[in-house]
Protein backbone atom coordinates (compact mmCIF):
# COMPACT_ATOMS: atom_id res chain seq x y z
CA UNK A 1 0.00 0.00 0.00
CA UNK A 2 2.75 2.42 0.92
CA UNK A 3 4.52 1.65 -2.38
CA UNK A 4 1.36 2.54 -4.32
CA UNK A 5 1.04 5.81 -2.43
CA UNK A 6 4.68 6.59 -3.19
CA UNK A 7 4.07 6.04 -6.90
CA UNK A 8 1.03 8.34 -6.79
CA UNK A 9 3.08 10.95 -4.96
CA UNK A 10 5.87 10.62 -7.51
CA UNK A 11 3.45 11.18 -10.39
CA UNK A 12 1.90 14.22 -8.71
CA UNK A 13 5.33 15.77 -8.19
CA UNK A 14 6.33 15.52 -11.86
CA UNK A 15 3.01 16.66 -13.36
CA UNK A 16 2.84 20.26 -14.65
CA UNK A 17 1.07 22.75 -12.41
CA UNK A 18 -2.67 22.22 -12.38
CA UNK A 19 -2.58 18.65 -13.70
CA UNK A 20 -2.34 17.10 -10.23
CA UNK A 21 -5.64 18.51 -9.01
CA UNK A 22 -7.40 15.14 -9.41
CA UNK A 23 -4.69 13.15 -7.61
CA UNK A 24 -6.10 10.25 -5.55
CA UNK A 25 -4.03 11.49 -2.60
CA UNK A 26 -5.93 13.93 -0.41
CA UNK A 27 -3.81 16.61 1.32
CA UNK A 28 -4.07 14.84 4.68
CA UNK A 29 -2.93 11.55 3.14
CA UNK A 30 -0.05 13.22 1.34
CA UNK A 31 1.07 14.84 4.59
CA UNK A 32 0.79 11.56 6.49
CA UNK A 33 2.87 9.82 3.85
CA UNK A 34 5.55 12.50 4.04
CA UNK A 35 5.56 12.27 7.83
CA UNK A 36 6.03 8.49 7.62
CA UNK A 37 9.48 9.16 6.14
CA UNK A 38 10.57 10.23 9.63
CA UNK A 39 9.39 7.09 11.45
CA UNK A 40 12.96 5.82 11.86
CA UNK A 41 14.56 9.26 12.14
CA UNK A 42 16.45 10.81 15.05
CA UNK A 43 17.01 14.58 15.14
CA UNK A 44 20.28 15.62 16.76
CA UNK A 45 20.94 19.17 17.81
CA UNK A 46 20.83 21.97 20.31
CA UNK A 47 18.10 24.24 21.70
CA UNK A 48 16.54 24.88 18.27
CA UNK A 49 15.81 21.18 17.85
CA UNK A 50 14.63 20.99 21.45
CA UNK A 51 12.11 23.64 20.42
CA UNK A 52 11.06 21.49 17.48
CA UNK A 53 10.60 18.48 19.78
CA UNK A 54 8.42 20.58 22.09
CA UNK A 55 6.36 21.90 19.17
CA UNK A 56 5.84 18.40 17.77
CA UNK A 57 4.61 17.11 21.15
CA UNK A 58 2.21 20.03 21.56
CA UNK A 59 0.78 19.51 18.08
CA UNK A 60 0.32 15.81 18.74
CA UNK A 61 -1.54 16.57 21.95
CA UNK A 62 -3.88 18.78 19.93
CA UNK A 63 -4.57 15.99 17.46
CA UNK A 64 -2.25 17.32 14.76
CA UNK A 65 0.55 14.74 14.45
CA UNK A 66 3.67 15.65 12.53
CA UNK A 67 7.00 14.09 11.58
CA UNK A 68 5.74 10.56 12.13
CA UNK A 69 7.53 8.63 14.89
CA UNK A 70 10.61 10.86 14.86
CA UNK A 71 12.67 11.04 18.04
CA UNK A 72 15.04 13.69 19.32
CA UNK A 73 18.52 13.49 20.83
CA UNK A 74 19.40 17.05 21.76
CA UNK A 75 20.73 19.27 24.51
CA UNK A 76 20.40 23.05 24.88
CA UNK A 77 24.12 23.81 24.76
CA UNK A 78 25.21 20.88 22.60
CA UNK A 79 28.02 21.73 20.20
CA UNK A 80 29.50 20.52 16.97
CA UNK A 81 32.73 20.05 18.89
CA UNK A 82 31.05 17.62 21.30
CA UNK A 83 29.39 15.73 18.45
CA UNK A 84 32.74 15.26 16.70
CA UNK A 85 34.26 13.48 19.71
CA UNK A 86 34.24 9.69 19.90
CA UNK A 87 34.08 9.92 23.69
CA UNK A 88 31.72 11.89 25.90
CA UNK A 89 32.09 15.63 26.27
CA UNK A 90 32.94 16.80 29.78
CA UNK A 91 30.59 19.76 29.42
CA UNK A 92 27.29 19.29 27.61
CA UNK A 93 26.20 15.69 27.13
CA UNK A 94 23.43 13.93 25.32
CA UNK A 95 21.15 11.78 27.45
CA UNK A 96 19.02 8.80 26.55
CA UNK A 97 16.82 6.95 29.04
CA UNK A 98 18.54 8.63 31.97
CA UNK A 99 22.14 7.98 30.97
CA UNK A 100 24.85 9.97 29.25
CA UNK A 101 25.60 8.83 25.72
CA UNK A 102 27.82 9.82 22.86
CA UNK A 103 26.17 10.69 19.58
CA UNK A 104 26.95 7.27 18.13
CA UNK A 105 25.81 5.45 21.28
CA UNK A 106 22.53 7.32 21.30
CA UNK A 107 21.82 6.62 17.64
CA UNK A 108 22.62 2.94 18.11
CA UNK A 109 20.41 2.62 21.20
CA UNK A 110 17.57 4.37 19.39
CA UNK A 111 17.99 2.11 16.35
CA UNK A 112 18.08 5.12 14.05
CA UNK A 113 17.63 4.53 10.33
CA UNK A 114 18.08 8.22 9.55
CA UNK A 115 19.77 11.02 11.44
CA UNK A 116 19.08 14.71 10.88
CA UNK A 117 21.83 16.88 12.37
CA UNK A 118 21.61 20.60 13.10
CA UNK A 119 24.67 21.83 14.95
CA UNK A 120 27.00 24.81 15.00
CA UNK A 121 25.10 27.68 16.62
CA UNK A 122 26.74 27.10 20.00
CA UNK A 123 30.13 26.96 18.26
CA UNK A 124 29.37 30.31 16.57
CA UNK A 125 29.94 28.44 13.34
CA UNK A 126 31.87 30.17 10.62
CA UNK A 127 33.98 32.13 13.07
CA UNK A 128 36.63 29.41 12.62
CA UNK A 129 35.32 27.97 9.40
CA UNK A 130 38.00 25.38 8.63
CA UNK A 131 37.89 24.03 12.19
CA UNK A 132 34.09 23.85 12.14
CA UNK A 133 33.93 22.01 8.82
CA UNK A 134 36.66 19.59 9.90
CA UNK A 135 34.62 18.79 13.01
CA UNK A 136 31.50 18.25 10.94
CA UNK A 137 33.44 15.95 8.65
CA UNK A 138 34.57 13.88 11.64
CA UNK A 139 31.00 13.74 12.91
CA UNK A 140 29.80 12.32 9.59
CA UNK A 141 32.66 9.84 9.47
CA UNK A 142 32.13 8.67 13.05
CA UNK A 143 28.43 8.06 12.50
CA UNK A 144 28.80 6.30 9.17
CA UNK A 145 31.68 4.16 10.41
CA UNK A 146 29.71 2.96 13.43
CA UNK A 147 26.34 2.71 11.66
CA UNK A 148 27.04 1.92 7.99
CA UNK A 149 23.40 1.66 6.93
CA UNK A 150 22.23 4.96 8.37
CA UNK A 151 21.01 7.86 6.22
CA UNK A 152 22.76 11.06 7.28
CA UNK A 153 21.06 14.39 6.57
CA UNK A 154 22.84 17.63 7.46
CA UNK A 155 20.53 20.54 8.25
CA UNK A 156 21.75 24.07 7.76
CA UNK A 157 22.04 26.36 10.73
CA UNK A 158 19.01 28.61 11.06
CA UNK A 159 19.56 32.37 10.74
CA UNK A 160 20.23 34.93 13.45
CA UNK A 161 18.23 38.14 13.86
CA UNK A 162 20.08 41.23 12.71
CA UNK A 163 19.95 42.77 16.19
CA UNK A 164 21.01 39.47 17.78
CA UNK A 165 24.42 39.31 16.15
CA UNK A 166 27.62 39.51 18.17
CA UNK A 167 31.29 39.78 17.30
CA UNK A 168 31.58 36.05 16.64
CA UNK A 169 27.96 35.11 15.87
CA UNK A 170 27.12 36.87 12.62
CA UNK A 171 24.85 36.02 9.73
CA UNK A 172 27.80 36.39 7.37
CA UNK A 173 29.64 33.66 9.28
CA UNK A 174 26.57 31.43 9.40
CA UNK A 175 26.07 31.82 5.64
CA UNK A 176 29.72 30.91 5.03
CA UNK A 177 29.36 27.86 7.26
CA UNK A 178 26.19 26.69 5.51
CA UNK A 179 27.81 27.07 2.10
CA UNK A 180 30.90 25.14 3.22
CA UNK A 181 28.70 22.49 4.83
CA UNK A 182 26.79 22.00 1.59
CA UNK A 183 30.09 21.51 -0.24
CA UNK A 184 31.25 19.04 2.43
CA UNK A 185 28.03 17.05 2.03
CA UNK A 186 28.55 16.81 -1.73
CA UNK A 187 32.07 15.57 -1.09
CA UNK A 188 30.90 12.99 1.47
CA UNK A 189 27.85 11.93 -0.50
CA UNK A 190 25.33 12.83 2.20
CA UNK A 191 22.14 14.87 1.94
CA UNK A 192 22.01 18.55 2.82
CA UNK A 193 18.81 20.46 3.56
CA UNK A 194 19.12 24.23 3.58
CA UNK A 195 16.47 25.54 5.96
CA UNK A 196 17.90 29.06 6.19
CA UNK A 197 16.26 30.59 3.07
CA UNK A 198 12.83 29.60 4.39
CA UNK A 199 13.42 31.60 7.57
CA UNK A 200 15.18 34.71 6.28
CA UNK A 201 13.79 38.18 5.71
CA UNK A 202 14.51 40.29 2.64
CA UNK A 203 17.84 41.41 4.13
CA UNK A 204 19.07 37.88 4.78
CA UNK A 205 18.59 37.73 8.55
CA UNK A 206 16.12 35.75 10.65
CA UNK A 207 12.64 37.00 9.85
CA UNK A 208 11.32 38.42 13.11
CA UNK A 209 7.89 36.99 12.27
CA UNK A 210 9.53 33.60 12.99
CA UNK A 211 11.50 34.62 16.10
CA UNK A 212 10.57 34.34 19.77
CA UNK A 213 13.60 36.16 21.19
CA UNK A 214 15.01 38.43 18.43
CA UNK A 215 18.05 36.16 18.42
CA UNK A 216 18.21 32.60 17.04
CA UNK A 217 15.21 30.80 18.52
CA UNK A 218 11.96 30.21 16.68
CA UNK A 219 8.32 30.75 17.53
CA UNK A 220 5.63 28.29 16.47
CA UNK A 221 5.27 29.94 13.06
CA UNK A 222 8.99 29.51 12.45
CA UNK A 223 8.92 25.92 13.68
CA UNK A 224 6.02 25.09 11.37
CA UNK A 225 8.05 26.56 8.52
CA UNK A 226 10.83 24.12 9.40
CA UNK A 227 8.32 21.25 9.45
CA UNK A 228 7.02 22.27 6.02
CA UNK A 229 10.57 22.28 4.62
CA UNK A 230 11.26 18.86 6.15
CA UNK A 231 8.08 17.47 4.61
CA UNK A 232 9.05 18.83 1.18
CA UNK A 233 12.42 17.15 1.55
CA UNK A 234 10.70 13.89 2.52
CA UNK A 235 8.45 14.00 -0.54
CA UNK A 236 11.46 14.52 -2.80
CA UNK A 237 13.28 11.58 -1.23
CA UNK A 238 10.21 9.35 -1.48
CA UNK A 239 9.65 10.25 -5.12
CA UNK A 240 13.28 9.55 -5.90
CA UNK A 241 13.08 6.19 -4.13
CA UNK A 242 9.92 5.30 -6.06
CA UNK A 243 11.69 6.01 -9.37
CA UNK A 244 14.73 3.95 -8.38
CA UNK A 245 12.88 1.09 -6.68
CA UNK A 246 13.89 -0.70 -3.48
CA UNK A 247 17.55 -1.65 -3.15
CA UNK A 248 17.50 -3.63 0.07
CA UNK A 249 14.19 -5.46 -0.04
CA UNK A 250 12.33 -2.87 2.04
CA UNK A 251 9.17 -1.11 0.68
Amino acid sequence: MKTCLLVILMISLVLPAGMGADSPLAPAEETALADAYFDDAVFVGDSVLKQLARYRLEQQQRGRPLLGEARFLSAAKYTLYAASLKGKSKKVRLRFQGRDVTLVEGLRLMDAGKVFVMLGLNDHAGNRLEVDIARYGRTIENVREALPGITFVALSITPVARSGQSKTLTQQNLDAFNQALEALCREKGVAFLNLAPHLKDSRGYLNLDYSNDNWVHLNDKGLQTVVDALRSFAREQQAQAAFQGPEDGRP
